[in-house]
């Protein structure tokens, strides 16, 4: 019996919860928690770049691959991330019963091309949106 407490005590501590559900965007997002930890949080997003030179816009799908363990605490998480082409992303995220919820914000410049006149065309490109999700 005293191996069998020992096992469930072990699994227990390292049990995982994975979440499914979908951006503003209708766009697919998971994640996975322990109960100290928020890990794994994908997604992508359909971000606008506005051109800082000719004033033109482009929607750019931006992949959110967040990997690294961020800590849970109170049911609340924040996950501060910098990625490719000076990109800072945010999520923040709260989690109650068998439900979470958050906010997911991402910025970031982008060479669009080049204008008419041969200067190269930057974007300016930023997303504020909302996520749910229900554990799986």
């Amino acid at each position: 019996m005293l191996a069998l407490a020992v096992v469930g005590s072990a699994v227990s501590a390292s049990t995982s919860t994975g979440y499914s559900g979908k951006t503003q965007q209708k766009i697919k997002i998971t994640f996975r928690t322990t109960p100290t930890t928020v890990v794994g949080f994908k997604t992508s997003v359909s971000v606008l770049c506005r051109s800082v030179v000719t004033g033109t816009s482009k929607l750019v799908i931006y992949p959110v691959l967040l990997q690294s363990p961020s800590k849970l605490s109170s049911g609340r998480f924040a996950i501060n991330f910098k990625g490719e082409s000076s990109a800072t992303i945010n999520v923040t995220g709260r989690i109650a019963g068998g439900s979470a919820s958050g906010k997911l914000n991402v910025k970031f410049t982008k060479t669009l091309g080049t204008t008419s006149t041969g200067l190269l065309d930057f974007g300016a490109c930023q997303l504020k949106t909302t996520w749910t999700a229900k554990k799986v």
